[in-house]
């Protein structure tokens, strides 16, 4: 079975946006191309809130038109090729991206849905309400976050308060060469 699994950055006071909504990433480098390597050989389907597909839809076609490096450049090719689902109630369409598909509700049902097909890892990236909602719900097999050498003080939290306890088991631990640490924790 497919798992699904919770790739974020976050600050080291958890937060996945600053105060003023501000996107929290470590400086891009030679690990941070890496690890949206192992991103690309896992994962193949994607998952996202409203804001972040709206953000990454605006980058990611013009990236692939222009790209900054190589690595850039066969990153932007998955991000616009790979299947991604977007939940929304406000938006209409998801013509602004190719290979996104627009799901009004119902997270349970669309992780059952993924999961009959065949392939990879199903990755949700964005979106703090739909990474709660996905908790509420018990739905990641894995939680892999990268942990950003930062403190926000405010912001939008990842764990918000209204989540059910789990138990999780470490099973990567990797510093990267920006002072940024991935964690890779799956369900017990």
């Amino acid at each position: 079975m497919r798992k699904v699994v919770l790739s974020m950055f976050v600050s080291l006071d958890g937060y996945i946006e600053g105060p003023n909504r501000e996107f929290i990433a470590p400086p891009w480098s030679a690990d941070m191309d890496r690890w949206t390597a192992e991103l690309q050989d896992a994962g193949d389907a994607l998952v996202f809130g409203r804001v972040c597909w709206q953000g990454l839809a605006e980058y990611w076609p013009e990236a692939e038109r222009e790209p900054s490096s190589d690595a850039e450049a066969t990153l932007a090719r998955y991000m616009n090729r790979v299947p991604k689902y977007v939940f929304s109630r406000t938006l209409s369409s998801t013509d602004a991206w190719a290979a996104s598909t627009l799901v009004r509700d119902d997270p349970p049902a669309l992780v059952a849905q993924l999961q009959q097909q065949s392939g990879g890892d199903i990755v949700v990236l964005g979106g703090a309400d739909l990474a709660g909602a996905f908790m509420r719900h018990d739905l990641f097999d894995e939680y892999r976050l990268l942990v950003a050498p930062q403190l926000y003080g405010g912001g939008t939290r990842l764990f918000a308060d209204d989540r059910p306890r789990s138990q999780l088991e470490l099973i990567e631990q990797r510093p990267m060469d920006t002072g940024a640490i991935l964690l890779r924790y799956r369900r017990r």
